[in-house]
């Protein structure tokens, strides 16, 4: 997983002096990325139900399926109803 972040860091060129300024203006310490670290273990088998239910809740609204499909275009959607309500999303 740190590979992974380190490898989008790098990518948008965040080096370590920008993501400490960030983390000083957040106030965000070392507590909280523990903290995270236990939720992101802890929650990670609720993601695909969490995805399920919040492109459920999009597609109830056919202005946002317009909009989804404008910035996104019609990849997003395709993918949805392929994988999801209760796929593998």
């Amino acid at each position: 997983m740190e590979e992974a972040v380190e490898a989008v860091a790098r990518a948008l060129g965040v080096d370590d002096a920008a993501i400490a300024r960030r983390k000083a203006f957040l106030e965000f310490t070392d507590n909280d990325v523990a903290r995270l670290r236990t939720l992101h273990e802890a929650l990670r088998t609720l993601a695909p139900d969490f995805a399920n239910a919040f492109y459920d809740h999009l597609l109830a609204f056919p202005a946002l399926i317009l909009l989804i499909a404008a910035v996104f275009g019609d990849g997003l959607l395709y993918a949805y109803r392929a994988y999801g309500p209760g796929g593998p999303l």
